[in-house]
This record gives C-alpha cells, structure tokens and sequence, in this order.
C-alpha cells in the first residue's frame, strides 16, 4: 500500500525512517493492517455514531502474536508490526512459537504513545532494523477506534497462548467483529470494554480435541463486573493489569468442521 493515499501530509523523520502520523479512521485501518504485518486485512462501517470493525486473517499466530501484539515497549510507548519478528520482542514469544514459514514482510514499526522519534528511531537500530516506516499514533486519537477493535483476534490468540500449547494446533482462520461508538468519553479504556462485551471471535482449523476455551470469554474471565478502566486505575497501570482483564464477548470455535460456540 502506498502510505501516501492514506496520510496526506509529508512524513516527518528521516530518509530511513519516515513517520506518519495516524489520526483518523482511514488511518487506523492501515494502522491495525500494518500492525499485523499487512497479513491481515480490517474493515470498518459506520452509521452516525455506531461504529463496527470486522477484521479478518489467513495465518492468525503470525499476524496477531507475531506482529500485532503490542509487546515491544519503550517506556510507556508500545511498538508493534512485523519489525518485532527481527527484534524478537518480546523475546517468550518467539522461544514458545513455531510460525513455520515467515514471507517476507515489509519492514514497518507501529507507534503508540508519547516517546520522542529519535527514541524509537535508536531502539530499533539497537536491534538491528536500519529502516522502516513508522506509523504513530496516540492513545485517543481517531485512529484508535479502528486500531483497538481491530486487536479482538490478538486477544483471544494471546490468551490461547498462555493456556495451551499453540503449537500443537493448527488455526488457518481468524475473523472477529467488533461494535462499539465513536461518542466515548474515555477511547482507549472503553473500545477495550467494546472487545470484553461485543467483541466476538471466531477461529478455525484443527485444535486436536482441546475444549477449555472458557477462560477466554469475559464472562469467565474474572473480572466480568468491572470496566477496563477500573481495573487499569486499580492496578496502575495497563502493564499491571491482570491476563484474565484481556477478554472477548463470544468465542467461536470450529474444530476441524465442529462448530462449539463460547459466550
């Protein structure tokens, strides 16, 4: 994708790392593709204030766990996108994970928080990535109301990851919806509250017979009957927040043509 028909305005930075600036829904769609490393592709509908994400991708663990998961931090600053597989950031989940065959994916770094660039810029050379092209955005911008519906599959890989071996599975399908409002007073805490109540996820392929998917689900996951924000504030912050907080409404799962739906 050229960034340009996109993000009207000259990016910023240097030759080796051009930053464009994500602060609108448009954005935020190429934001969240490019967080997965362009392996997945997000779509978005919008009727007044209503607002539905649906996001789909053929290789989820790569996409989601592999690029998407905002794991690299810089201070409170999170980096996601396909430079993670080079920096191996964080590094458990590329000792834990088999991803097979990695294509070729166009180097890119996505942004989110307040870190100066030429922090960023210094990090990712520290690990070895001379170039890239730097998405960034911050933490209620317009384009986080595509960017954090669009993280619905992420979650539930991410909680998949801590409860079984992934390995052992073979999931060759994710797609999610997520329905939600661009009226919110507090964004980042809220859309996450949109994935724990309408988010719903469906993954598919072969998961050899494994059934305990309920943990996943927000109604088992613990903390059903409290916002985001209050645990967030509980706890200090989103680093600090309990696994079993990260939760979707419904789980469904197709086991090798057998549907079992979760909610």
């Amino acid at each position: 994708m050229e960034l340009s028909r996109v993000f009207k305005e000259k990016p910023e930075g240097t030759r080796e790392f051009p930053i464009y600036r994500a602060n609108t829904l448009d954005a935020g769609k190429v934001f969240a593709e490019a967080s997965m490393g362009y392996l997945g592709a997000v779509e978005y509908g919008l009727k007044g204030s209503e607002l539905v994400v649906k996001t789909s991708t053929i290789r989820p663990a790569l996409a989601t766990l592999g690029c998407q998961l905002a794991g690299w931090t810089v201070g409170d600053t999170m980096i996601s996108g396909a430079v993670r597989i080079k920096a191996k950031k964080p590094q458990f989940i590329y000792d834990k994970i088999n991803f097979g065959l990695v294509p070729k994916l166009r180097s890119v770094a996505c942004v989110e928080g307040e870190a100066p660039p030429e922090q960023i810029t210094a990090e990712l050379v520290k690990h070895g990535i001379n170039s890239a092209e730097i998405l960034w955005t911050k933490e209620n911008s317009m384009a986080q109301f595509i960017n954090i519906p669009a993280r619905a599959i992420e979650v539930a890989m991410f909680r998949l990851f801590f409860m079984s071996d992934i390995n052992k599975f073979r999931i060759r399908r994710a797609v999610s919806t997520v329905k939600t409002s661009v009226d919110l007073k507090n964004p980042s805490s809220e859309l996450n509250d949109a994935i724990r109540s309408t988010g719903s996820v469906t993954l598919s392929g072969d998961f050899g017979g494994f059934k305990d998917f309920d943990p996943i689900v927000t109604r088992n996951a613990g903390y059903a009957d409290k916002t985001f924000d209050q645990v967030m504030k509980a706890k200090g912050s989103v680093a600090n927040c309990p696994l079993e907080l990260f939760s979707v409404g419904k789980l469904i799962i197709i086991d090798a043509g057998r549907t079992r739906v979760y909610s």
